[in-house]
């Protein structure tokens, strides 16, 4: 990495995955690190940031290495939340972040979850919500929702959600924070069809796209449709 700009925090880079993730922090997701850095300095409320889909903590390390930031990382794949765990203390951030590595949906409720990548730093942590589609190495969990697990805390929140195919039903799951208006900005990751689903469904709660950060010239969206990805971040912001 010594050609690469490192990430200004301590990472864990002895696997391939998060080596990887270190070298390519500042070019996957420039629209994710300027999202983080408005809210961090430009637009510091003391908002708690939830990284739903945390992997190894890469952003929300990025947001604790701000001053007077908190953070909520879940992460339901074991392997990541050591990983997650042991870069969190390598930077002192130990007070600052609770982890949660129940895994989220709409309900809380039992589903089948499978493994494709059991690689430290992969992000293949599949949820089913249909028996007949279990495989031979799945296991019965029992998921939580958002409102349930942000109930009762104080304060207001900035939401990333990166969960590789659940991400909107996760987004369901948080139906009561939405209303109260404690979430005042979201970053999501879903296909480009699904996009407008979730667009509808925000609008309910007085959410909007948020150009700031969905028209970036660095947006990810750029490499994503050369190599022929999916994949699209958008942020939906309240009263910008």
């Amino acid at each position: 990495m010594s050609q690469e700009k490192l990430p200004p925090f301590k990472l864990d880079l002895s696997d391939e995955l998060s080596s990887w993730r270190g070298k390519t922090f500042y070019s996957k997701e420039p629209e994710t690190l300027k999202w983080l850095e408005f809210f961090a300095i430009t637009n510091h409320n003391c908002e708690i940031f939830v990284d739903v889909g945390a992997n190894i903590g890469i952003y929300t390390l990025y947001w604790l290495h701000f001053p007077n930031t908190r953070a909520i990382a879940i992460e339901p794949f074991n392997e990541n939340v050591k990983l997650l765990s042991k870069n969190i203390h390598m930077n002192n951030f130990m007070t600052r972040v609770d982890i949660i590595s129940k895994p989220l949906s709409s309900q809380n409720k039992l589903v089948w979850t499978t493994i494709n990548d059991i690689r430290p730093g992969g992000s293949d942590y599949k949820i089913s919500f249909n028996r007949e589609l279990n495989q031979n190495n799945s296991i019965i969990v029992e998921t939580s929702t958002l409102d349930t697990l942000l109930s009762g805390k104080k304060g207001k929140f900035i939401l990333k959600i990166d969960t590789d195919g659940t991400d909107f039903d996760i987004l369901k799951g948080a139906e009561l924070m939405l209303k109260s208006g404690k979430i005042i900005s979201i970053l999501i990751e879903s296909s480009e069809e699904e996009q407008e689903f979730i667009e509808s469904y925000l609008k309910r709660f007085d959410y909007i796209a948020d150009s700031r950060f969905n028209l970036l010239s660095d947006h990810s969206d750029k490499r994503r449709k050369i190599n022929g990805k999916k994949e699209r971040n958008r942020v939906y912001s309240k009263h910008f």
